[in-house]
């Protein structure tokens, strides 16, 4: 997964990860990956999100492609 500000890599190379044997283990991964996130990054997001937002309500609720790209 990659975040959409600097393109930095959130997961491990694909050779360097193995699929969870079971419910324990994909948990334990989520929480790992979670836990790397960083809060400059969180925040990053949630701004992103609010700009978003905002450009809907002033396009009545439609599209807003257009304007973000």
């Amino acid at each position: 997964m990659k975040n959409m500000f600097n393109m930095t890599t959130v997961l491990p190379p694909l050779e360097a990860r193995k699929r969870p044997e079971n419910v324990a283990q994909l948990r334990a991964h989520i929480v790992k990956l979670c836990r790397a996130l960083s809060e400059d990054l969180c925040r990053k997001v949630v701004t992103n999100a609010r700009v978003r937002l905002q450009e809907v309500v002033r396009q009545n609720g439609g599209h807003i492609e257009h304007v973000l790209h």
